[in-house]
């Protein structure tokens, strides 16, 4: 049962960097340069570590709860977190296309101490993330489909038989020509 919550509490603790992280600053094309959008990562950021210390003090406090209770709990915070992941990358292919923002997530990832492989093709390229100190099993998949403007995060912990999925679409900044970005350049 403390392994259920302390799961959930890692994956709200892990990821609050990352929503920050996925806050990049925005080209001001008034005044010619870069400007913080208000620090919308930063919210994001604060929310997930909140959620992940409420959930730790959950654990800490009450041992008595039934067992169905805190898989669900703990299902819950991972389908939250993987919607919070799914529109800070739409926020961030936005921003930057495609190609930069998941580039831009394997320099997090890499940076953070996680390995992070990156299948880069076109229609669809895929960053699997493991290698997390708290939860060895749990593995991030994020997906792009150019095909379809498409996005899906998976999130997943096989020791605890959970997974949590979310989809949506993501539009290209403007100006943004496809064809001159490539993920497979990118990757490199």
């Amino acid at each position: 049962m403390k392994k259920i919550i302390s799961t959930a509490a890692a994956l709200c603790l892990l990821f609050a960097p990352a929503a920050a992280a996925c806050a990049a600053p925005v080209y001001d094309y008034y005044y010619h340069h870069n400007r913080d959008d208000g620090g919308d990562g930063w919210k994001s950021a604060a929310i997930g570590a909140g959620i992940g210390l409420l959930l730790r003090a959950i654990a800490n406090s009450s041992s008595a709860q039934g067992n169905s209770a805190m898989m669900r709990q703990s299902q819950n915070a991972m389908q939250t977190e993987a919607d919070n992941q799914q529109s800070n990358i739409v926020r961030l292919i936005s921003r930057q296309g495609p190609a930069h923002a998941m580039q831009t997530l394997v320099n997090y990832w890499r940076g953070a101490g996680q390995s992070a492989l990156l299948t880069a093709g076109r229609p669809i390229s895929i960053l699997s993330v493991t290698g997390f100190p708290q939860q060895p099993q749990l593995a991030i998949r994020y997906t792009i489909n150019e095909a379809t403007d498409g996005v899906t995060v998976a999130i997943s912990n096989p020791s605890l038989q959970q997974s949590a999925e979310s989809t949506g679409t993501y539009a290209l900044p403007f100006g943004y020509d496809p064809f001159s970005h490539d993920l497979t350049q990118a990757a490199r």
